[in-house]
C-alpha cells in the first residue's frame, strides 16, 4: 500500500514523457518567390516545400500569410518519405511586406490522429514592392482625350437624343398622314362600272341609229373618252394601293428613307469635292 502511494506520487511529480514530434513539415529556408523585383499590381507566386521523413502519412492545412494576414489556405497530404512543393498567388501592393507560411491541424491521416510536426512554421521572408511607374506622355495624352471625349458625349447625348426623338416624331406623323391619305385615295378612286347593256349603252345605241354620220362620230368619241377615264382611274387606284403598302410597312419606309439620306449625302460629297487638276 505504501509503495503504491509512492508510485502515484511520482507520477504526479514527474509526468509521463509526451509523444515525440513527427519528423515532417518545413525544411530550412523553405520559402521563395517567382520574382525578386515586383511592382505594385503584379501577381507574385509564393512557393514552399514540405517533407515527411516519418513512417506515417501526414496531412494538415497549409496557410500562406502576408503581413500576418491570410492570403491562401490549402489542405495537403504527404506519404511516408515523400516531399512536395506548394504555392499560392498574391497580387502585390506597394510597400515592404513580410511573407510567411505555417501548418495547422497536422494529423496522422492513417490513424486519423492529431500529431505534432517537427517544423510547423516556415519562418518568413521580406519583399519590397515598388510603386508602378508613371504613365508615359502618350498614355497621358490618350487618357486626357478619352476623358474629354467621354465628357462631351455625356453632355451632348441628351441633346442628340432629343433631336432624334423630334425627327422620328415628325417622320412618323408624315408617314401616318400619308397612310390615311392613300387609304382615302385607294377607296375613292374605285370606278363604278355599269353592267353591259345598261342605260348608257342604250342611249348611245339610240343616238347611233337615229343620227346622221357626223352625229355617230361624236358619240364614238364620247365613248372613247369615257373608256380612257376609266383606265386612268384604275391606274390611279393601283398607284394609291402601292403607295399605301409602302407607307404602311414601317421597315420598308425607314429603309428607303435611310437609303435616300445616304444617297443625298453621297451626292453632296461629290458636289463639294472638286477634282484636282
Amino acid at each position: 500500500m505504501k509503495y503504491r502511494f509512492l508510485f502515484f506520487l511520482l507520477l504526479l511529480i514527474f509526468p509521463a514523457p509526451s509523444q515525440a514530434a513527427v519528423q515532417a513539415g518545413f525544411p530550412s529556408q523553405p520559402l521563395w518567390l517567382s520574382a525578386e523585383h515586383v511592382v505594385a499590381g503584379e501577381t507574385v507566386t509564393i512557393f514552399t516545400v514540405l517533407y515527411n521523413e516519418s513512417e506515417k502519412t501526414v496531412g494538415g492545412n497549409l496557410v500562406f500569410t502576408v503581413d500576418s494576414q491570410r492570403i491562401a489556405s490549402q489542405a495537403f497530404s504527404l506519404d511516408a518519405g515523400k516531399s512536395g512543393i506548394q504555392s499560392a498567388q498574391w497580387k502585390a501592393t506597394a510597400g515592404s511586406h513580410t511573407i510567411s507560411a505555417l501548418i495547422e491541424n497536422a494529423s496522422d491521416t492513417g490513424l486519423e490522429q492529431t500529431v505534432t510536426l517537427s517544423n510547423e512554421n516556415a519562418g518568413s521572408i521580406s519583399l519590397a514592392v515598388a510603386e508602378p511607374p508613371p504613365p508615359s506622355a502618350v498614355v497621358q495624352a490618350v487618357s486626357t482625350v478619352s476623358n474629354i471625349a467621354g465628357s462631351i458625349a455625356s453632355t451632348s447625348l441628351p441633346l442628340i437624343t432629343s433631336a432624334v426623338e423630334s425627327v422620328y416624331g415628325a417622320t412618323e406623323t408624315f408617314r401616318t398622314n400619308a397612310v390615311a391619305y392613300f387609304k382615302e385615295k385607294a377607296a375613292g378612286d374605285s370606278p363604278a362600272v355599269d353592267a353591259p347593256g345598261g342605260s348608257e349603252g342604250k342611249v348611245l345605241s339610240a343616238e347611233t341609229e337615229s343620227a346622221s354620220d357626223g352625229t355617230s362620230n361624236v358619240a364614238g368619241f364620247a365613248s372613247t373618252s369615257s373608256s380612257a377615264a376609266t383606265s386612268f382611274s384604275q391606274l390611279s387606284q393601283v398607284a394609291a394601293s402601292a403607295a399605301l403598302f409602302f407607307f404602311e410597312s414601317r421597315p420598308l419606309f425607314y429603309l428607303a428613307l435611310i437609303l435616300l439620306a445616304l444617297g443625298t449625302l453621297y451626292w453632296l460629297a461629290r458636289k463639294v469635292r472638286r477634282p484636282q487638276s
